[in-house]
């Protein structure tokens, strides 16, 4: 039981763990702790998780894995954490939280509630944190979330919930977190989240989606954390994530993008990553990005990429962190990395790349590491990196390339002495260079 709920090492405090789970966490406030001190403390505890529902002084109602298929009716009024995970409760009729007017978390998740009347919680105006997570819910009636304005925490993840009604977060003025992961949600309509005016963060990963009108995500002009990991998105429509301007990164890894719309990134003021890893991609025209000035890291793993626009990233001017590991590329075109100076990773493994252009790093003096595993390459010019040397230190991955270990690479072993160069090779042989 102990180990549910933590360790007791002194004085008791209560904090949430990792927003839909608790764990009411016991820790030692000095290494002079009376001993006589931490036996009462300690038998309290025992009382508290074992003994009790109830802890008047944490003022915690906890009932979990006991096998509930109600809501408890004598939990008292003063309670502020109400915890009711981990049970079989099946469904909340309206007036069950009517009491509860103190509670600011009050945690449902992993039961089996199918459905909920509007207004349930009505009366909890001091919520701060509300957990419905890993339940059987298919729909959220629209007035579910009425009277919630202290609201900050929600989490709806991994229920059956197919789409969400217009207005339905309305009333959620102060929430910065909405996770609503593992659902069945298709479609996001225009102004789906209207209300949430001051949410930071958002996860739609593994739903169903397929499309983002235009105008979904008006009014979030906080949001710093946007999910669309694993969906089914083949393209977006122009205007898809028009009012964003201060996202700082976009997540769509893992889903079936055969193409971007030129426009679809425009207004991202403070745009720093895009991650596009998992996709069907078959080209990234120049025109994509070509606006985005803080942009540091794109990811493009695993892709159909097979070739690049020569100037793909000019304009650009700190870009940082590039992968296109796993696609089709079997040439790059020479400027692609050319006066990147704040170029310091670049990406290449699992291709079918056979050389590398002179000048494709000149001016990218910040370079520190270069992943080239499992293509076609045979040499390797030092005319690729420039002429300027690098102040840092590169580290170049050749394993798995049928690399000829010849008078044409001795530069390498050259550079190595210098100290700003290291390669790595299955087969790393300098004997024609002595």
């Amino acid at each position: 039981m102990l180990g549910r709920y933590g360790r007791l090492l002194g004085s008791f405090v209560y904090r949430p763990m990792h927003e839909h789970h608790h764990e009411l966490l016991i820790h030692c406030t000095g290494p002079n702790l009376n001993f006589f001190f931490s036996v009462l403390f300690l038998a309290a505890a025992i009382f508290v998780l074992v003994q009790a529902d109830y802890s008047p002084d944490l003022k915690i109602y906890s009932a979990t894995e006991q096998n509930l298929t109600l809501v408890p009716n004598d939990i008292p009024d003063e309670a502020e954490f109400v915890i009711l995970s981990d049970n079989s409760i099946a469904d909340l009729p309206s007036g069950v939280f009517d009491n509860l007017v103190n509670c600011r978390k009050l945690f449902l998740t992993t039961n089996q509630i199918s459905g909920a009347a509007s207004g349930v919680f009505a009366h909890m105006e001091s919520l701060e944190t509300l957990s419905l997570g890993e339940n059987l819910l298919s729909e959220v009636p629209r007035d579910l979330f009425q009277g919630l304005g202290q609201l900050r925490y929600l989490y709806l993840g991994y229920n059956n919930i197919g789409s969400l009604p217009l207005g339905v977060f309305q009333s959620l003025t102060n929430l910065k977190s909405l996770r609503l992961e593992g659902n069945r949600l298709a479609t996001l309509l225009p102004n789906q989240f209207i209300g949430l005016d001051h949410l930071q963060k958002l996860r739609l990963l593994n739903n169903q989606l397929t499309t983002v009108h235009a105008g979904a995500f008006n009014g979030l002009d906080e949001l710093e954390d946007l999910d669309l990991e694993g969906n089914q998105f083949t393209t977006f429509q122009v205007g898809a994530f028009q009012g964003l301007r201060n996202l700082p990164y976009l997540q769509l890894r893992d889903n079936e993008i055969r193409e971007l719309p030129v426009g679809i990134f425009d207004g991202f003021d403070r745009l720093g990553a895009i991650y596009l890893d998992g996709n069907n991609l078959r080209e990234f025209p120049k025109t994509l990005i070509s606006g985005l000035s803080n942009l540091t890291a794109l990811y493009l793993t695993t892709n159909k990429l097979s070739s690049l626009d020569d100037n793909l990233f000019s304009g650009l001017p700190v870009v940082v962190y590039i992968t296109f590991s796993q696609n089709e590329l079997s040439t790059l075109p020479r400027a692609l990395f050319k006066d990147k100076q704040y170029l310091e990773y670049v990406s290449l493994s699992d291709n079918k790349i056979s050389s590398l252009p002179d000048g494709l790093f000149e001016g990218s003096n910040r370079l520190r590491f270069v992943d080239l595993t499992h293509n076609n390459i045979t040499t390797l010019s030092r005319a690729v990196f420039g002429s300027v040397s690098h102040p840092y230190y590169v580290h170049i991955h050749l394993v798995g390339n049928p690399i000829e270990w010849d008078a044409r690479v001795c530069w390498m072993l050259q550079a190595m002495v210098e100290g700003w160069f290291f390669v790595q090779h299955e087969s790393l042989s300098f004997s024609e260079c002595v």
